[in-house]
């Protein structure tokens, strides 16, 4: 309601003044937990050898697919995200300027 009222004195006034809503800046959230190698791979990079089971391979491969799979929609959300803040951005710079050229022009009328 107070929304409406606000909307409708402005309307109302001899002059026009915009209303401009600053973007705030986006948040992106992330849950992904970077997965560690099972404790059978410990010693393989100074041996070369591991005592892991096929399971234990594939469980932890499919760990990490997982995880590059959140990595990458997280880029994404955040891209995305990025892009409609500097819009929303621009659209308010735009709008304070625009509100600045109404006031100016109303002080000469």
């Amino acid at each position: 309601m107070k929304y409406l009222l606000a909307s409708a004195l402005v309307l109302t006034s001899g002059v026009a003044h915009s209303f401009c809503m600053e973007p705030t800046a986006p948040r992106v959230s992330v849950f992904a937990v970077e997965p560690s190698a099972p404790f059978c791979l410990s010693g393989f990079k100074y041996s070369g050898k591991h005592s892991c089971s096929r399971y234990d391979l594939d469980r932890y491969k499919s760990e990490v697919e997982d995880f590059i799979r959140q990595m990458t929609e997280y880029g994404t959300q955040a891209q995305a995200a990025a892009r409609k803040y500097a819009t929303e951005a621009q659209d308010y710079a735009v709008c304070r300027a625009n509100s600045a050229v109404e006031e100016y022009n109303s002080a000469f009328k």
